[in-house]
């Protein structure tokens, strides 16, 4: 027996009459004749002496048998029922109380006590077999070490196709169980399977509990777990390995599922900066923060993202797109993350590249209360001081912040518990950018794609700080053994304040002097400089002060028994971003120019790929301009701009019925369900611009001088640039009204942007699904198949724009004309130009649609065993993409062409043009063929490789100069006589199809011994290529990423060390370069760090580091004729990311 390991006494081993003193907390004897009977129950007894008895039939013998009845000792480990030995195993009453692993013991095989139980147990196993009665078993799996319940681990009957596995609460409930012996398997992997005896009556429902461990990582279990705390704590990291690798191995369907703490603490608490590490997934960023994840390279608006399996209002910044802004959700509310490749029935089809589920933590998971914490300070490796620093809206501000997270698990009752979360974080980072434009296609300039020269240089000084601010409260009430009733709420409260700050310089984009004895525009590889007169300099800046609030809910109802599991919900979520600039004490943008631009020269030389190292102006007689006096500079205008309020509502109810089956012997089920939900979106976009209106005609930059963010050294040694302070002119703007005024253009403006960003659009999902499944030779073969139906109905309202409206028309609809033939305005039009004729021309929410589409979504998973450890799965799917809301809200254009002669039309001419978006638009269409090998070891490790293809169709095409039809104009909801009009629209068309490879390693090396012992490693990739002619749809798709890492653990030091890499991303076209050019992001590599020093089991101090190496996030520009010189676009240094704490666990 392993030492340390208290072991259930065999019956062989047990004297007639009594329990020896090697029995374990409940043993059990044999009295007279062999009557079973149970003595002493361990400690209970010797904490409460004799206890009351009560006589009852056990299952397989005559007569009555003793049970311990004592109520304290009952309610701390179950009933003591008597069962059956089977040979090799001990006879446990709980596996909470009793349990082995499954080496087998040994006994003597000759030994009469061993032949009388081996007898004993071949009656009660053929008594069983003669009779069609069946039971149940439930209960619970609980990893023993950490406290958590297991979720996913696989419960199974030795000796029959029975199996099954629990549910996030690590419940488990086997039906049609033969009545009698059995022999139960708990197996989850990284932790060692446990076999333990139960006895099943007919009609009745048996309860044995799990607790697993791994000795071989944690040592031997006694009654009372007792671990090094250097182990204990370290100990969540394991667990999330196994975690992950559990839930791979036993899915039906091809995902990824990861526990949210298995990659190390996560800076700021952004879901989306966990995520990057997972196969498949990369993250869409801006500037440094992550902000929305690409499953297999697809654009972030094309996959789903839910929360417990219900969509979560996203009021995203840019309100017109289906993408999931990350920054709304935090990571200390969510248990795991699970990433669905192929999606089954029973999920959503509309993810064409996969989709997101994040799981909240619950209070079921873990068997005690259980805090735990984090404090920490975070900042960025510029400006590592405590002090107050300055900031671009002239303003001191502390650049390293306080910040804590937390989550308290507290099962109030075994029936009833709570886990609350929170956290705050305010996290600074200096974004120090430089940007380069090349233009090789200027005309006259002598420039080609082949040898561009250098045209404008931008300076960025852009520090920025983010605060995010969440609460969580999850409720789990267990209302019946079979029921479970959970409510979840969770608010986040998100801030990004910008101080974006800049200087652009230009040679410009004509080669020929403005005055007579000039000189032209001459370059080379190294330099650029400026024709006289074409040189322009200007100071600009984009302060954004961005606030976004979430409020989720949902309910879930759960019901398992007897072969069911009906399942049901709703959710509710509201979430809305808005944003303000002078109500916050500053303008949002500034327009700039130099004091006198007559015969100005700008010069670039020594040109780097980071841009000039030298700037220098000339004016018109040759001296220098110096670009750092603001007096040089003049202030023209000024823009309250970027307000917005967007809106996004999100309400839904779902349910299914899952029923297991026993056909011919064959282990299946068959699950029904649908959902109905809606979401109702609605964002106002308006900019306010004013002119800068001074007493006299002193119009520099002079009297706004930054007074506390001055004199600043730059990254890219651009120093001491002077930029003025947008602060000081609102509050110069505050005493005198007079300094900043709308002139009537600048109204007409204000005014047609607010009429404009005024959109609305309502989606209802309506859906229904059967699904099969049913496991095949012995367990080996699962197949998975069903059919899904979606119904989607869409409502659009938005802006109208009729330039022809301020004009009268004859009844037959023609212009009413004078006699010279020119149009006649409607008097209430005003004059041409004026707000009363834009009353007419332009309508907010003018315009409103009715649209949708339908379809069947069928799919099949095969999943087989062909070993213990080796799993090969194949799968074929049907799903689509969403257009995003900006295709389908109906933003119309009418615009009459007056010259037009229907008499006589020239060629290629057209009576007027419509521009709109299209409601009927109709999704992406993908046919999904998926197949992966994957071999788990016995370590709990993991090695898969698979191979996909999609194969899409239905793209979306910006169409122009197309003739309309009756049957174009009617699906758009326009009048049949616009017929001949040019129209100018998204439809759907052409194909596409994307091949990809994917590999997966996580394995501890602890089997190799030495330092093996102290490390596990893991690393991923995903390679992709498209084919086809539609490569412009895929303007973000990202053709390869991996990852790669170790974890270091020794005590009492923790390190982790986590490499995320990316392959070069198109972006967009990019005309100026060449014909075929393109921007795009830069391929990288950067590295994150995780650092824990074990103080106590409850106290370690940690820091963590992102990008530690400060990799630069850069972008080109670039076709197929760019020198390699005139590649890069943009150079952005973020710093490096740090926190600094405490954590621990009570």
């Amino acid at each position: 027996m392993e030492s340390g390991i208290r072991q259930a006494p065999r019956w062989a081993d047990l004297p007639a009459g009594g329990c020896g003193r090697g029995a374990s907390r409940v043993c059990r004897g044999l009295g007279e004749g062999g009557t079973p009977h149970l003595a002493n129950c361990g400690p209970c007894f010797r904490r409460r002496g004799r206890r009351a008895h009560q006589e009852e039939s056990l299952p397989g013998f005559a007569g009555p048998a003793p049970l311990c009845r004592a109520t304290k000792c009952v309610a701390r480990h179950g009933r003591c029922d008597f069962v059956p030995a089977t040979p090799g195993l001990a006879p446990f009453p709980s596996a909470a109380e009793e349990t082995t692993s499954t080496t087998p013991t040994h006994p003597d095989p000759m030994s009469r006590s061993h032949l009388f139980s081996l007898a004993l147990g071949l009656f009660a196993g053929a008594a069983a077999f003669g009779q069609s009665a069946t039971g149940t078993i439930t209960g619970r799996v609980q990893n023993v070490v950490t406290g958590q319940y297991l979720n996913n681990a696989r419960i199974t009957i030795k000796g029959t196709d029975l199996a099954g596995f629990t549910d996030e609460f690590g419940t488990y409930h086997l039906a049609n169980v033969p009545a009698g012996a059995v022999v139960i398997e708990a197996f989850y992997s990284g932790l060692d399977p446990l076999q333990v005896n139960a006895s099943v009556a007919a009609g009745q429902t048996a309860v044995r509990d799990f607790e697993l461990t791994n000795r071989a990582l944690y040592g031997d279990k006694s009654g009372v777990v007792k671990l090094d705390p250097f182990i204990a704590a370290t100990s969540r990291l394991t667990e999330g390995e196994s975690l992950a690798t559990n839930e791979q191995r036993f899915a039906a369907n091809i995902k990824n599922v990861v526990a949210t703490d298995a990659y190390g603490d996560v800076i700021e608490g952004n879901v989306a900066e966990f995520m990057k590490y997972l196969p498949g997934i990369t993250v869409d960023y801006s500037d440094v923060m992550p902000l929305a994840v690409s499953v297999r390279g697809f654009d972030p608006n094309m996959t789903n993202v839910t929360s417990d399996g219900a969509t979560l209002a996203n009021a995203s910044r840019n309100a017109t797109t289906r993408q999931f802004d990350f920054m709304q959700v935090s990571i200390n509310n969510i248990s795991r993350i699970e990433v669905t490749k192929v999606p089954t029935p029973a999920n959503p089809a509309s993810g064409i590249s996969g989709s997101v589920n994040m799981v909240s933590k619950s209070a079921f998971e873990r068997a005690r209360a259980q805090l735990n914490y984090r404090a920490f300070l975070s900042a960025s490796s510029d400006g590592l001081m405590l002090s107050k620093q300055p900031f671009p809206y002239d303003t001191w501000e502390r650049r390293v912040n306080p910040g804590f997270d937390m989550d308290y698990t507290l099962p109030i009752t075994k029936n009833f518990g709570i886990v609350l979360t929170a956290l705050r974080s305010k996290a600074w980072n200096e974004q120090n950018i430089s940007q380069t434009t090349w233009n090789g296609t200027a005309a006259g300039t002598g420039a080609t794609p082949a040898r561009p020269y250098l045209q404008t240089h931008n300076i960025i000084d852009a520090p920025k700080w983010y605060e995010r601010n969440s609460i969580g409260l999850k409720t789990d009430w267990r209302l019946t053994p079979n029921s479970i009733l959970t409510i979840g709420l969770q608010a986040t409260y998100y801030i990004d304040t910008n101080g974006n700050v800049s200087r652009s310089t230009s040679v410009g984009t004509n080669a020929t002097s403005t005055l007579a004895g000039g000189v032209p525009l001459t370059f080379g590889e190294a330099f650029s400089h400026s024709a006289t007169g074409r040189g322009t300099a200007s100071f600009g800046a984009n302060l954004l002060h961005i606030d976004a609030r979430t409020l989720g809910s949902n309910l879930r109802y759960r019901y398992q028994r007897a072969g069911w599991l009906i399942d049901a919900g709703g959710h509710a979520s509201t979430s809305k971003t808005w944003m303000r600039h002078v109500s916050k004490g500053h303008f949002n943008t500034i327009g700039t120019a130099l004091l006198n631009t007559t015969g100005v020269r700008i010069n670039f030389d020594d040109i780097t790929p980071t841009g000039p190292r030298r700037i220098t102006a000339f004016d018109a007689n040759n001296r220098e301009l110096n670009l750092l006096d603001p007096a040089n500079f003049v202030l023209n205008t000024a823009t309250d701009g970027v307000i917005r309020d967007h809106r996004d509502d999100t309400a839904g109810l779902e349910g299914s019925a899952k029923r297991g089956l026993n056909v011919l012997q064959i282990p299946a089920a068959i699950q029904v369900g649908g959902l109905f939900k809606s979401q109702d979106r609605a964002h106002r976009r308006q900019s306010r611009v004013y002119s800068y209106t001074p007493p006299g005609t002193d119009r520099s930059l002079a009297p706004f001088p930054m007074q506390v963010y001055k004199n600043r050294q730059n990254y890219f040694d651009y120093d001491y640039l002077p930029f003025p302070s947008l602060n000081r002119m609102v509050e110069a703007w505050g005493r005198t009204p007079a300094l900043f005024t709308q002139t009537l253009a600048n109204q007409i403006t204000t005014e047609t942007n607010r009429i404009n960003g005024a959109e609305n659009f309502k989606e209802i999902t309506s859906a229904a699904y059967v699904q099969g499944e049913a496991r095949l030779f012995r367990n080996k073969l699962l197949v998975l198949t069903g059919v899904r139906f979606e119904k989607i109905h869409v409502k659009a309202a938005g802006p109208l724009y009729d330039p022809d409206a301020a004009f009268v028309r004859n009844p037959d609809g023609t212009f009413a004309r004078n006699a010279a033939g020119a149009r006649l305005r409607k008097p209430e039009a005003g004059l041409a130009g004026s707000l009363e004729e834009l009353a007419l021309l332009r309508r907010e929410l003018g315009r409103s649609t009715n649209g949708g589409y339908d379809g069947y979504y069928p799919s099949l998973h095969l999943t087989y065993n062909v070993t213990t450890n080796l799993l090969v799965r194949a799968a074929y799917a049907r799903t689509y993409g969403k257009p995003d809301f900006a295709r389908t809200i109906p933003n119309t254009t009418i615009d009459e062409n007056e010259n037009y002669n229907s008499a006589n039309p020239s060629p290629g001419t057209f009576p007027g043009v419509l521009i709109v978006g299209n409601p009927d638009l109709k999704p992406w269409m993908a046919d999904n063929y998926d197949l992966s090998a994957e071999y788990y070891t016995d370590a709990g490790g993991v090695f898969s490789v698979g191979a996909y293809r999609k194969s899409i169709s239905d793209f979306h095409d910006n169409i122009t100069g197309v003739t309309a039809t009756p049957a174009m104009l009617t699906p758009l909801g326009l009048d049949p006589n616009y017929e001949g009009w040019e129209l100018r629209t998204t439809v759907n068309g052409g194909d596409a199809r994307v091949d990809g490879l994917e590999f997966n390693l996580r394995q501890s090396l602890r089997p190799l011994g030495g330092w093996g012992r102290y490390l596990s490693i893991f690393a991923n990739a995903t390679k992709l290529k498209l084919h086809g002619s539609r490569n412009a749809a895929f303007t973000r798709f990202i053709p390869e990423s991996f990852n790669y890492g170790f974890t270091l653990t020794r005590n009492p030091v923790t390190l982790m060390l986590k490499w995320n890499g990316r392959g070069e991303q198109r972006q967009a076209a990019s005309a100026a370069q060449g014909p075929d050019a393109s921007l795009f992001q830069e391929k990288r590599t950067i590295t994150d760090a995780n650092l824990t020093y074990q103080i106590t089991r409850n106290l370690s101090l940690f820091v963590n580091g992102r990008n530690i190496f400060n990799v630069h996030y850069n972008l080109l520009r670039y076709g197929s004729q760019t020198p390699v010189y005139a590649r890069r676009s943009s150079t952005n240094s973020y710093g490096v990311q740090w926190a600094f704490g405490v954590k621990g666990t009570f």
